[in-house]
């Protein structure tokens, strides 16, 4: 186990009129000419106040980080390219420049499955239900979460840009379903597709599981 005796912490800040802020995720991009990135909201003190997701981008990163450097850094705010009121992210990607994923609602609506690419915003929509949330983003681009069903259950889902094999309404959307029980939610997807979750049985305990794809691991 490593021990570090040497250390940098860098404050990443709020967006402007904001005063609370928290970091979701990291990505793995830190070397010599590329920029690290993190990804995290802002929102103010106020209870209920909206928040608003954005990328924390290091211009100068080195190598390794001295003791004390300032690092010098920029915030790009997502909400200033899509017409939501409240976004928040979860999750992010190892590739560069990063993909972003997490949620974006409007004045109080059910909350949507989003993914941004820089200024680009992707909205994945739903399992045919209300709403959802997209939790976790692997270097391919595809995305696991949360949707609502058209009967109102909240199952898991991985998202591919160009699928077809998803639900009618939505065909980029897959249903990963349950384990016999009603409700399901996917956490993490990895670079070779499997997920990672909770799901409810038949009985209605809440187990973890874990997704594998058929085609890629030859299973029954």
């Amino acid at each position: 186990m490593s021990t570090f005796t040497d250390y940098a912490i860098r404050e990443i800040g709020v967006l402007q009129g904001d005063e609370i802020s928290e970091a979701m995720d990291v990505n793995a991009v830190f070397s010599k000419g590329k920029e690290q990135q993190v990804a995290a909201y802002s929102t103010g003190a106020a209870q209920g106040a909206n928040s608003d997701a954005f990328l924390w981008i290091s211009i100068d990163a080195p190598v390794i980080p001295k003791k004390g450097a300032v690092l010098h850094s920029e915030l790009l705010d997502f909400d200033e390219h899509i017409e939501f009121t409240s976004t928040q992210v979860l999750g992010m990607n190892n590739v560069f420049p990063s993909h972003e994923v997490g949620w974006g609602s409007v004045d109080g609506s059910p909350p949507l499955p989003v993914k941004w690419e820089k200024t680009r915003t992707t909205v994945l929509n739903t399992l045919g239900g209300a709403g959802g949330q997209a939790r976790s983003v692997n270097d391919a681009g595809q995305v696991v979460g949360w949707a609502h069903t058209a009967g109102g259950q909240r199952h898991a889902f991985l998202w591919t840009l160009g699928a077809v094999n998803g639900v009618k309404s939505n065909p980029q959307m897959l249903d990963l379903s349950t384990l016999g029980g009603d409700e399901s939610e996917a956490h993490r997807i990895n670079n070779k597709g499997q997920v990672v979750g909770w799901a409810q049985t038949a009985n209605g305990e809440v187990h973890a599981f874990l997704w594998l794809p058929i085609a890629d691991y030859g299973l029954p």
